[in-house]
């Protein structure tokens, strides 16, 4: 399935500790057909945040379009 910008995903596997799989962002950048960025939300509804960065890289096969 093709992603595309604003697209809403879920996470398809666990990136680090606080990315876990199942849960939920938006592409807010699409860099190629295999390469997005993306901002993750938590169970609260707030975006996940880890150091400074809000948004994080991801290749297509990390994410799901839901």
């Amino acid at each position: 399935m093709k992603i595309e910008q604003y697209d809403i995903i879920e996470l398809a596997e666990d990136l680090n500790a606080n990315l876990k799989k199942g849960m939920c962002g938006t592409v807010v950048e699409k860099f190629s057909e295999d390469e997005f960025e993306i901002e993750v939300i938590d169970n609260k509804g707030s975006t996940v945040q880890l150091g400074n960065n809000f948004t994080f890289t991801v290749r297509k096969d990390q994410i799901i379009k839901i």
